[in-house]
């Protein structure tokens, strides 16, 4: 091992940026809270999360292991971005280097 000292990896602002902002409306939105507004954030984190990401992004982008109707595959594909995946356009176009969502 010439070079044992790892190298310093590189800032991605959009990430810091949407994390940051995440954060910032968590702690905005305390004295707002009720149970129903709770079940309604479960809700989109427990149902909302996995079919955007897991299935939209992950299965029927990056895979291709199913097809849809276009309906759906928009919805799908909608969803995970509103979650918060990122833009689908560069999902699945490089087969030797696929982007990692797990």
């Amino acid at each position: 091992m010439p070079n044992a000292i790892p190298q310093a990896r590189a800032w991605n602002v959009s990430n810091a940026f949407w994390i940051t902002l995440v954060h910032i409306v968590a702690l905005i939105a305390i004295p707002f809270f009720t149970w129903g507004r709770l079940g309604l954030a479960l809700f989109g984190l427990l149902v909302l999360a996995p079919l955007g990401i897991n299935v939209g992004y992950h299965r029927l982008l990056t895979h291709r292991s199913f097809t849809a109707p276009r309906w759906l595959r928009n919805t799908l594909v909608t969803i995970g971005a509103l979650i918060g995946g990122g833009p689908p356009h560069s999902l699945g176009r490089e087969p030797s280097n696929p982007p990692s969502l797990h």
